[in-house]
């Protein structure tokens, strides 16, 4: 069957290119949304390797260069795929930039769950009831 699909997608393109194609429609992408070569990179990496390169693209586009849009990007993408320090700096960029506290709880407490250590202190403070402000 997959065969079957990689022929009909590809009408006559070399079997990389009906892979390439497989891969756009499982992730639900087009070719404008990720280029050929990062699918293929990403189709290739380890899960490992593309959750650290996630946190430390959203690491230097927050503290670096200040861009909250693509650090939000990038630090969703780790904390999804579970890295637990992208999971704590995402849960300061939703609360100090975004205000959006369960959200952002909620991923601290991910983080912490994980062991890291800001985050498990900040859920202590917060859940202690201390005061003071939010700092990652």
């Amino acid at each position: 069957m997959l065969h079957n699909y990689c022929e009909q997608k590809t009408a006559g393109y070399p079997c990389v290119g009906g892979v390439r194609f497989i891969f756009y429609d499982i992730l639900g992408l087009s070719k404008k949304q990720i280029g050929e070569d990062d699918a293929l990179a990403f189709l290739f990496s380890s899960p490992k390797k593309q959750t650290e390169k996630a946190y430390q693209a959203g690491k230097s586009a927050l503290y670096d260069k200040h861009d909250y849009a693509q650090a939000e990007r990038q630090l969703r993408k780790a904390a999804q795929l579970g890295h637990a320090e992208g999971q704590r700096l995402y849960a300061t960029l939703l609360f100090l930039h975004k205000k959006d506290i369960p959200a952002a709880l909620e991923w601290m407490e991910k983080a912490a769950a994980q062991n890291e250590p800001h985050a498990v202190r900040r859920c202590v403070e917060l859940y202690s009831g201390e005061d003071g402000p939010y700092e990652p």
